[in-house]
């Protein structure tokens, strides 16, 4: 429904519900924000949802308290708030943590690790990622275990670790044929940087092949830049060239998605402060009314 709709319920289990009841509201009432590309209006209603939590209570949702914590990490990602979305990731694991459920403690750890490594902070991005992988492993969930297993696997291949990553490899390996193909996305990073390791190794002629399996993306960006690397191995001048200009030309399509979100982004952020003050004016009121 529409936020003018929703606003009703909010009102009503405001009135009427318990603590949970008003989280809950809140929660929805945030999601529909977020849809509607309204992030700083939905994170203020996010951090209203949180605030009706009572989690010294004994029957504390838990399980919506997490969602609230998943979808403001989500919010903030789209910002690219990076210190704010791993705040929100360690929250995330802290409710998994209280109801128990592994798998969800694994996908905090993981919101932790892309908010690390957005933060250029690698290091802290391969110790959450690994942990997360295993974590996935030890409930059986392999297939979610092989894909947090890319970075580490992208980590240790740019240091040269080979057996490291090796192992990695076969990892993944060992699930693409138990379970089928990742998603696009993560088959991308698998072949990129499996054709990097065989270029490591001194495999060619696999490297070549790893690079030209990529699977078809707008901008090609993985496939030029590791044929592009090849080339610069092997000496071939032609193709050096060729690729130089078709990588070039993957950046700039990559640097103009990136700088239009990061337009959005920022226009959403521009609205902030107006929003937060319309925000705290609407409580000031309920406030008054409850009072009267």
């Amino acid at each position: 429904p529409s936020d003018t709709t929703f606003m009703e319920v909010v009102d009503y289990y405001d009135r009427h519900g318990n603590r949970n009841d008003r989280m809950k509201a809140r929660y929805l009432l945030g999601c529909i924000y977020k849809e509607m590309g309204e992030s700083p209006l939905a994170i203020t209603t996010f951090e209203s949802a949180v605030d009706c939590a009572d989690t010294l209570s004994p029957d504390c949702d838990w399980l919506t308290l997490l969602k609230i914590h998943g979808q403001a990490a989500a919010t903030y990602r789209w910002q690219f708030n990076a210190v704010k979305e791993l705040v929100e990731g360690e929250r995330y694991s802290q409710c998994a943590l209280k109801l128990g459920n592994n798998r969800e403690y694994a996908v905090g750890l993981e919101i932790m690790a892309y908010a690390a490594l957005t933060m250029n902070d690698s290091v802290k991005a391969l110790d959450l990622a690994s942990k997360s992988r295993e974590v996935y492993l030890s409930i059986g969930l392999n297939q979610d275990g092989a894909r947090t297993s890319l970075y580490p696997m992208t980590y240790y291949v740019d240091r040269g670790m080979w057996d490291k990553a090796g192992t990695l490899i076969d990892s993944l390996e060992s699930v693409v044929s138990d379970y089928g193909l990742l998603k696009d996305d993560d088959m991308e990073s698998y072949h990129y940087v499996k054709g990097e390791y065989c270029l490591g190794r001194g495999l060619i002629a696999d490297a070549e092949r790893e690079f030209r399996s990529l699977p078809p993306s707008d901008d090609e960006y993985f496939r030029n830049k590791g044929l592009l690397h090849l080339y610069r191995m092997t000496g071939i001048s032609d193709s050096v060239f060729a690729y130089s200009m078709l990588y070039e030309k993957s950046l700039e399509r990559i640097l103009g998605r990136r700088q239009s979100t990061s337009l959005a982004a920022a226009s959403a952020n521009y609205k902030y402060d107006r929003i937060a003050g319309k925000e705290a004016e609407e409580r000031h009121k309920a406030g008054v009314l409850r009072t009267v």
